[in-house]
């Protein structure tokens, strides 16, 4: 379960890293 709960707060983090470019970019 730890690897996981991993997985998702990496994909988090990523996403949230996007989104930062993507309003950047406007």
């Amino acid at each position: 379960t730890e690897e996981c709960m991993n997985d998702l707060i990496n994909n988090y983090q990523f996403h949230a890293q996007q989104r930062r470019t993507v309003k950047t970019d406007k």
